[in-house]
Protein backbone atom coordinates (compact mmCIF):
# COMPACT_ATOMS: atom_id res chain seq x y z
CA UNK A 1 0.00 0.00 0.00
CA UNK A 2 1.27 3.51 -0.87
CA UNK A 3 -0.10 6.85 0.38
CA UNK A 4 0.79 10.11 -1.41
CA UNK A 5 -0.29 13.76 -1.07
CA UNK A 6 -0.68 14.00 -4.84
CA UNK A 7 -2.35 12.07 -7.62
CA UNK A 8 -0.03 10.01 -9.81
CA UNK A 9 -1.25 9.77 -13.44
CA UNK A 10 0.74 6.56 -13.96
CA UNK A 11 -1.18 4.78 -11.15
CA UNK A 12 -4.88 5.27 -12.00
CA UNK A 13 -5.68 1.57 -11.76
CA UNK A 14 -4.07 1.28 -8.34
CA UNK A 15 -5.96 4.11 -6.61
CA UNK A 16 -7.78 2.42 -3.71
CA UNK A 17 -9.10 5.49 -1.94
CA UNK A 18 -8.75 9.07 -0.75
CA UNK A 19 -8.34 9.87 2.94
CA UNK A 20 -8.64 13.33 4.51
CA UNK A 21 -7.85 13.35 8.23
CA UNK A 22 -9.17 16.84 9.03
CA UNK A 23 -11.49 19.32 7.35
CA UNK A 24 -8.72 21.45 5.85
CA UNK A 25 -5.88 18.94 5.67
CA UNK A 26 -4.38 17.77 2.40
CA UNK A 27 -5.96 14.61 0.96
CA UNK A 28 -3.94 11.39 0.96
CA UNK A 29 -4.25 9.28 -2.17
CA UNK A 30 -3.95 5.63 -1.19
CA UNK A 31 -2.77 3.12 -3.79
CA UNK A 32 -3.03 -0.63 -3.32
CA UNK A 33 -2.79 -3.83 -5.33
CA UNK A 34 -6.40 -4.86 -4.70
CA UNK A 35 -9.53 -4.08 -2.73
CA UNK A 36 -12.61 -1.83 -3.01
CA UNK A 37 -12.27 1.92 -3.53
CA UNK A 38 -13.27 4.24 -0.69
CA UNK A 39 -13.32 7.95 0.16
CA UNK A 40 -12.86 8.76 3.86
CA UNK A 41 -13.37 12.36 4.99
CA UNK A 42 -14.20 14.03 8.32
CA UNK A 43 -17.72 15.18 9.01
CA UNK A 44 -18.00 18.50 10.79
CA UNK A 45 -21.17 18.77 12.89
CA UNK A 46 -22.70 22.22 12.57
CA UNK A 47 -25.64 24.02 14.14
CA UNK A 48 -27.59 27.06 13.04
CA UNK A 49 -27.29 30.23 15.12
CA UNK A 50 -30.82 31.47 15.98
CA UNK A 51 -30.00 35.07 15.15
CA UNK A 52 -30.12 37.04 11.88
CA UNK A 53 -26.85 38.28 10.40
CA UNK A 54 -26.28 41.91 9.52
CA UNK A 55 -27.31 42.70 5.97
CA UNK A 56 -25.16 44.00 3.13
CA UNK A 57 -26.45 47.57 3.37
CA UNK A 58 -27.45 47.62 7.05
CA UNK A 59 -26.07 50.31 9.35
CA UNK A 60 -24.77 49.30 12.77
CA UNK A 61 -27.05 49.98 15.69
CA UNK A 62 -26.19 51.19 19.17
CA UNK A 63 -26.10 48.15 21.46
CA UNK A 64 -23.37 45.52 21.13
CA UNK A 65 -23.65 42.17 22.91
CA UNK A 66 -21.80 38.85 23.22
CA UNK A 67 -23.44 35.44 22.91
CA UNK A 68 -21.86 32.09 23.83
CA UNK A 69 -21.77 29.70 20.88
CA UNK A 70 -21.81 25.92 20.92
CA UNK A 71 -19.08 24.04 19.09
CA UNK A 72 -21.43 23.34 16.18
CA UNK A 73 -22.58 26.96 15.94
CA UNK A 74 -19.02 28.26 15.92
CA UNK A 75 -18.00 25.67 13.31
CA UNK A 76 -20.83 26.81 11.05
CA UNK A 77 -20.01 30.53 11.14
CA UNK A 78 -16.26 29.84 11.00
CA UNK A 79 -16.66 27.79 7.83
CA UNK A 80 -18.69 30.60 6.26
CA UNK A 81 -16.51 33.60 7.07
CA UNK A 82 -13.01 32.63 8.25
CA UNK A 83 -10.14 32.46 5.74
CA UNK A 84 -9.82 28.99 4.24
CA UNK A 85 -6.01 29.15 4.64
CA UNK A 86 -6.33 29.08 8.45
CA UNK A 87 -6.56 25.64 10.00
CA UNK A 88 -9.39 25.48 12.55
CA UNK A 89 -8.89 24.44 16.17
CA UNK A 90 -11.15 23.57 19.09
CA UNK A 91 -11.77 26.67 21.22
CA UNK A 92 -12.17 26.87 24.97
CA UNK A 93 -14.83 29.53 24.54
CA UNK A 94 -16.50 30.90 21.40
CA UNK A 95 -18.71 33.98 21.21
CA UNK A 96 -20.86 35.61 18.60
CA UNK A 97 -20.80 39.41 18.44
CA UNK A 98 -24.11 41.12 17.74
CA UNK A 99 -25.31 44.70 17.40
CA UNK A 100 -29.00 45.31 18.02
CA UNK A 101 -29.66 41.57 17.78
CA UNK A 102 -27.92 41.01 14.42
CA UNK A 103 -24.78 38.91 14.22
CA UNK A 104 -21.73 40.83 12.93
CA UNK A 105 -18.95 38.30 13.62
CA UNK A 106 -17.41 35.92 16.14
CA UNK A 107 -14.26 35.20 18.13
CA UNK A 108 -12.80 32.31 20.12
CA UNK A 109 -10.19 31.90 22.86
CA UNK A 110 -7.80 29.23 24.11
CA UNK A 111 -5.76 29.17 27.35
CA UNK A 112 -2.09 30.08 26.94
CA UNK A 113 0.36 27.55 28.43
CA UNK A 114 3.40 29.76 28.96
CA UNK A 115 1.52 32.72 30.52
CA UNK A 116 -1.24 31.79 32.99
CA UNK A 117 -2.65 35.35 33.05
CA UNK A 118 -3.06 35.62 29.27
CA UNK A 119 -5.59 34.06 26.89
CA UNK A 120 -4.91 33.28 23.22
CA UNK A 121 -7.30 34.76 20.66
CA UNK A 122 -7.33 31.86 18.21
CA UNK A 123 -10.03 33.18 15.84
CA UNK A 124 -11.73 36.49 15.11
CA UNK A 125 -13.64 37.37 11.96
CA UNK A 126 -16.54 39.57 10.83
CA UNK A 127 -19.51 38.91 8.59
CA UNK A 128 -17.80 39.57 5.27
CA UNK A 129 -20.51 41.15 3.15
CA UNK A 130 -21.18 44.38 5.08
CA UNK A 131 -20.39 47.88 3.83
CA UNK A 132 -17.88 48.45 6.64
CA UNK A 133 -14.31 47.83 5.50
CA UNK A 134 -12.89 47.76 9.03
CA UNK A 135 -15.56 45.72 10.78
CA UNK A 136 -12.86 43.16 11.68
CA UNK A 137 -11.37 45.70 14.11
CA UNK A 138 -14.67 45.87 15.98
CA UNK A 139 -14.65 42.10 16.49
CA UNK A 140 -11.14 42.31 17.98
CA UNK A 141 -12.22 45.19 20.22
CA UNK A 142 -15.27 43.23 21.39
CA UNK A 143 -12.99 40.29 22.20
CA UNK A 144 -10.90 42.47 24.55
CA UNK A 145 -13.74 44.10 26.52
CA UNK A 146 -14.65 43.68 30.18
CA UNK A 147 -17.57 41.46 29.18
CA UNK A 148 -15.29 39.14 27.17
CA UNK A 149 -12.80 39.07 30.05
CA UNK A 150 -15.55 37.93 32.43
CA UNK A 151 -16.58 35.08 30.11
CA UNK A 152 -12.98 33.91 29.72
CA UNK A 153 -12.34 34.02 33.47
CA UNK A 154 -15.48 32.00 34.15
CA UNK A 155 -14.34 29.34 31.68
CA UNK A 156 -10.83 29.13 33.17
CA UNK A 157 -11.81 29.79 36.80
CA UNK A 158 -8.95 32.25 37.28
CA UNK A 159 -7.92 35.85 36.70
CA UNK A 160 -7.01 36.71 33.09
CA UNK A 161 -5.61 40.18 32.42
CA UNK A 162 -4.26 40.04 28.87
CA UNK A 163 -4.66 38.47 25.45
CA UNK A 164 -2.42 37.67 22.50
CA UNK A 165 -2.88 36.48 18.93
CA UNK A 166 -0.92 35.61 15.79
CA UNK A 167 -1.32 37.17 12.35
CA UNK A 168 0.17 36.02 9.05
CA UNK A 169 0.71 38.67 6.40
CA UNK A 170 3.02 39.76 3.58
CA UNK A 171 3.43 43.17 5.24
CA UNK A 172 5.56 43.98 8.32
CA UNK A 173 2.42 45.07 10.20
CA UNK A 174 -1.21 43.94 10.25
CA UNK A 175 -3.95 46.23 9.00
CA UNK A 176 -6.47 44.62 11.33
CA UNK A 177 -4.38 44.55 14.51
CA UNK A 178 -1.83 47.24 13.73
CA UNK A 179 -3.54 50.47 14.82
CA UNK A 180 -6.75 51.90 16.18
CA UNK A 181 -7.24 49.39 19.01
CA UNK A 182 -6.42 50.79 22.47
CA UNK A 183 -3.58 49.06 24.28
CA UNK A 184 -2.67 46.71 21.45
CA UNK A 185 1.04 46.31 20.67
CA UNK A 186 3.18 44.31 18.28
CA UNK A 187 5.00 41.84 20.53
CA UNK A 188 7.04 39.93 17.98
CA UNK A 189 7.73 39.96 14.24
CA UNK A 190 9.24 36.95 12.48
CA UNK A 191 10.15 36.93 8.80
CA UNK A 192 9.50 33.38 7.68
CA UNK A 193 11.47 31.27 5.22
CA UNK A 194 10.44 28.11 3.35
CA UNK A 195 11.94 26.07 6.22
CA UNK A 196 9.88 27.85 8.88
CA UNK A 197 6.55 26.45 9.92
CA UNK A 198 4.51 29.67 9.73
CA UNK A 199 1.42 29.14 7.62
CA UNK A 200 3.39 28.29 4.49
CA UNK A 201 1.85 31.19 2.56
CA UNK A 202 2.74 34.60 3.99
CA UNK A 203 6.05 36.35 4.55
CA UNK A 204 5.61 37.54 8.13
CA UNK A 205 4.36 35.95 11.33
CA UNK A 206 3.28 38.71 13.75
CA UNK A 207 2.32 38.40 17.38
CA UNK A 208 0.04 41.09 18.80
CA UNK A 209 -1.45 41.47 22.24
CA UNK A 210 -2.89 43.81 24.81
CA UNK A 211 -4.83 44.12 28.05
CA UNK A 212 -8.26 42.69 28.69
CA UNK A 213 -11.01 44.79 30.21
CA UNK A 214 -9.80 48.31 29.43
CA UNK A 215 -13.27 49.25 28.13
CA UNK A 216 -16.75 47.75 27.93
CA UNK A 217 -18.87 46.83 24.90
CA UNK A 218 -20.60 50.21 24.74
CA UNK A 219 -17.28 52.05 24.86
CA UNK A 220 -15.77 49.77 22.20
CA UNK A 221 -18.66 50.40 19.80
CA UNK A 222 -18.55 54.18 20.34
CA UNK A 223 -14.79 54.25 19.78
CA UNK A 224 -14.99 52.12 16.65
CA UNK A 225 -17.74 54.30 15.17
CA UNK A 226 -15.66 57.41 15.81
CA UNK A 227 -12.48 56.02 14.23
CA UNK A 228 -13.64 53.48 11.65
CA UNK A 229 -17.43 53.58 11.23
CA UNK A 230 -17.38 55.96 8.26
CA UNK A 231 -14.74 53.99 6.39
CA UNK A 232 -17.04 52.08 4.05
CA UNK A 233 -16.51 50.16 0.85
Amino acid sequence: MLGLHMERPELPNRLAGVVQTANRDLPIYVHAAAGPRRIVRPRQPTEAIPMPKIGKDDALGDRMSLHNLTGGQFAAIRSQFMSKTIKPGSPLIACGVAVDGRLIGAFAYLPLKFDPNTAYLMSDFPVSWTKYRRLAKLIVMAASTKEAQLLIQRSLSKRITGWTTTAFTDRPSSEKYGCGIPGMKLQKRTETTPKDQGDGIHRYQLQYGGPLGSYDLAGALDLWKTKHGKDMR
